[in-house]
């Protein structure tokens, strides 16, 4: 082996060994059995090697899927959802897994917050904006320091005056809109992490692949 060669193997199982620490917290092969709910599963996604390889084809809707999901209002069933997508879309499950810890106690709220600014953004230019502005009329009932209960008849009554129904101004403002952008930034995020990851591919996997090849030439004619 030459050295250049032991140099560009040595990258590799160095990158590889930092891959790995990275994933240890997640879900394998070896340990998929002692994750709850995912032990049952776990001889029947053994045989299932898509769930495990890291090539284009499983990594690509492991992104996208994985992204998506992490910012879609569903804090405490991802995990669930992500083994049976990863199942549905044939997607690296260690990916989907690692993905879903983006939200967490200390980043859900922000992030849906994020999801119903975005959302409502997009629900503007198709639907027209609300009638209603619920920031404003939430700061009025707090300037007349009323209850819980006040406020919400408050709520009701003045979104009444608009001709809409505060039910339905929630579903489609609140939870449409936090839905509608958790999509939209998933797909744009699952984009941008499919790009670094084949220019990761392109700069690294040639390199090694020719010089793999000419070791193996080499092997051949001294055979």
């Amino acid at each position: 082996m030459t050295e250049e060669e032991e140099h560009i193997r040595e990258k590799r199982f160095s990158r590889i060994r930092r891959v790995k620490k990275l994933l240890r917290p997640l879900p394998r092969r070896t340990n998929i059995h002692r994750y709850p709910i995912l032990s049952w599963f776990a001889d029947s996604a053994r045989k299932k090697s898509y769930l495990w390889s890291f090539r284009r084809a499983e990594v690509v809707p492991a992104f996208y899927v994985g992204w998506v999901l992490t910012l879609l209002p569903l804090y405490g069933i991802q995990m669930v959802l992500a083994f049976l997508l990863a199942l549905g879309f044939r997607a690296n499950l260690m990916i989907m897994f690692a993905l879903q810890m983006v939200s967490n106690p200390v980043t859900v709220l922000p992030l849906w917050y994020l999801n119903y600014r975005v959302g409502n953004v997009f629900l503007n230019l198709i639907m027209g904006e609300s009638p209603v502005r619920f920031g404003n009329l939430i700061q009025e009932a707090s300037d007349q320091s009323l209850s819980f209960r006040e406020t919400l008849s408050f709520l009701i009554e003045r979104t009444r005056e608009t001709g809409s129904s505060l039910v339905s101004e929630l579903l489609v403002r609140l939870v449409g809109g936090t839905f509608l952008g958790g999509l939209i930034i998933g797909l744009v995020a699952g984009f941008i992490s499919c790009w670094i990851y084949r220019i990761v591919l392109n700069r690294y996997v040639p390199s090694y692949n020719k010089v793999a090849g000419e070791a193996l030439k080499r092997d051949s004619k001294r055979s």
